[in-house]
């Protein structure tokens, strides 16, 4: 049996006959391109619709705004940190604290190591706040140096987990960018001055500063690290070890007619 075809550019028979393949023409090859046409005219509209989308999105925030929240990304990073500790953080776990889509976040931090970069440089800018008023508050060099140490003592207990990533689990440089940051370094420097200041007035034997400097933090340093990574020994109260730590690192440096500067 033979029925008739329609073709856009021609009329012909197809052979329909049973026991035998249909004799159909094939596709002529501009139907190719008519279906590859249709789909670039799809995407382009589609492209141009998500263009339209974002031009069309809400309004910029103000300096102001955007601070507010960032400093509220910030504190919620510092819960999930003592929550889940380094490891568990994450941007999809940050976003769901705050209800807000990873869009959203990454209009404030693009990245997840962003988030903890500005996270520690927040905390080492509260720390370089709070020496600021010791050091302004204090004239006495040695006294001031043993209330910097203990100050230092007390950012580092107050949250452990900061205090655990920031000088602890940087071994592979992951904080490398802090480096570059004079934040980092300015509460190492004012104890440094204060230290020097020290020396200058014979409070303290006249070592290299640096050097007077390093064994005063190690002393401080060393007690929290220890009572933080190892657990099998009970430190008891860190604070008031920590204190007796500085207390016995600046009495070993000073000289013997200070001591009653440190006393007071």
């Amino acid at each position: 049996m033979a029925v008739l075809r329609d073709e856009p550019d021609q009329r012909c028979l197809v052979d329909f006959t049973p026991g035998t393949i249909p004799n159909v023409p094939p596709a002529r090859p501009y139907y190719a391109w008519i279906f590859i046409g249709r789909f670039l005219n799809a995407f382009i509209i589609r492209v141009h619709l998500i263009r339209r989308e974002r031009s069309m999105a809400r309004p910029s925030l103000t300096e102001e705004q955007v601070n507010e929240v960032r400093q509220r990304l910030l504190l919620e990073t510092g819960r999930l940190i003592a929550r889940d500790g380094y490891a568990g953080f994450s941007m999809r776990r940050l976003g769901a604290a705050v209800e807000m889509t990873a869009g959203a976040l990454y209009r404030y931090f693009p990245t997840r190591q962003h988030v903890l970069l500005a996270y520690f440089a927040a905390a080492l800018t509260s720390l370089s706040q709070r020496l600021d008023t010791i050091d302004a508050a204090e004239p006495d060099p040695l006294r001031a140096v043993h209330r910097l140490a203990l100050a230092y003592a007390d950012f580092c207990l107050e949250d452990r987990d900061r205090f655990r990533l920031l000088f602890l689990e940087n071994d592979q440089g992951q904080f490398q960018e802090l480096s570059s940051d004079p934040i980092l370094l300015h509460p190492y420097q004012l104890l440094r001055t204060r230290v020097q200041q020290a020396i200058v007035a014979g409070l303290l034997r006249p070592l290299p500063a640096d050097m007077a400097t390093q064994l005063i933090w190690a002393a401080v340093h060393g007690v929290i690290s220890l009572s933080i990574n190892v657990s099998e020994i009970d430190f008891g109260e860190v604070r008031p070890l920590a204190d007796a730590a500085a207390t016995m690192a600046i009495r070993g440096l000073a000289n013997p007619s200070a001591l009653p500067s440190l006393e007071r």
